[in-house]
Order: C-alpha cells, then structure tokens, then sequence
C-alpha cells in the first residue's frame, strides 16, 4: 500500500466495524480527533497509526501522513531483509551440513576418510564396550599397488582404488562403514 487512511475520530468506530480490519491494519493510518476524547481502544491493533488534534494545520497533518508512509516502507524493507537473513542462514546451514559431510569423504574414492575413521573407531570401541559386544574392523591392503602406478599409471591405479572401493562398499552390511585409510589400505 502507498497511501494513507485519515479518519475522523467522531466516524471512527462506526468505519471499523464496516471495513476489514486485516486488510487496514498494514495501511499506514491518521486519526484526527479531538485529545480530550484519547483514541479508541479498537486502535491498539494497528501496526502504523498516528493521532493528531484535528485542529492543526494542514502541514502538521501532511507531515504526518508522510511520516507514517515512510515508516511503514521502512519496515517493508526491515521485513524483507529479515526474510533474506533467514533464507541466507538456511543456506549457509545446508552448506555447512553438505560441507561436513564432504570432509569426511576421500576425495577419489567417496569412502570416508581417516580422519572420520578415527572419530567413528572411538565411537565404536566406546559402544561396544558400553554394549559388551564384539567390535570387528578389517583392513584391506592391495598388493603390489605401488607397482601397479608404475608400471600403468596413476590413472589405472585409481580405476583400481576406485573398483575395490565400489565392490567392498556393495558387499558391506548397511550398518557397518568403509574407510579408505592410507594410499592402498
């Protein structure tokens, strides 16, 4: 809205009973009315109201309404910069969980990294104790991969890394996790 409503307090509550009270409650308002009789009670629910004697000169009343309408566009943008704030703290939340979660992985192959294996195996030991129940952990190292790099690349060993890591993460229950620790293990 880019007007105001000036009301005559003597029609006041006569008007309100007639028009929809939401929809004047976002309009920036100027009651003139006489101090002696205050403002009605009805008013107290308006977000932009003022009250001025109704005998002032005009200026004073113009000066008014130009007050309330820059309040209210003051709060329309207070309003939308709070609704930005949100959106952007939002964001930067599922950026930082998405963040997490990458810097648990490794980079080639996807599997958690050994930074994550040492947070996890100090959880596990600390569960399996408090559940006395047996912990496993099985480490793979492939043989003669320093070689493999030599002899056909660093490209083809990673295929390899990467075909192991896919064929261990499939045979692995979905409760258990797989980790790659160092370069082959």
């Amino acid at each position: 809205y880019t007007s105001t409503i000036i009301f005559l307090d003597d029609f006041l509550e006569e008007l309100l009973r007639e028009i929809d009270q939401k929809t004047i409650s976002q309009i920036p308002t100027l009651i003139l009315g006489s101090s002696e009789k205050g403002m009605p009670k009805i008013l107290n629910q308006f977000s932009y109201l003022d009250f001025l004697d109704r005998d002032v000169p005009p200026e004073q009343i113009l000066h008014k309404v130009q007050f309330l309408l820059y309040q209210k566009e003051l709060l329309n943008k207070i309003s939308s910069l709070t609704q930005q704030v949100e959106e952007s703290r939002k964001s930067l939340q599922e950026n930082l969980v998405f963040l997490d979660e990458l810097s648990q992985r490794d980079g080639l192959t996807g599997l958690f990294n050994r930074r994550h294996f040492s947070k996890i195996l100090t959880e596990q030991f600390t569960r399996s104790e408090k559940l006395n129940t047996d912990l496993c952990l099985m480490l793979i190292d492939i043989d003669y991969f320093s070689h493999i790099n030599k002899l056909d690349g660093q490209g083809f060993g990673d295929f390899i890394l990467n075909e192991l890591s896919a064929r261990v993460t499939v045979s692995t229950r979905k409760q258990a996790s797989c980790f790659r620790f160092s370069g082959e293990d």
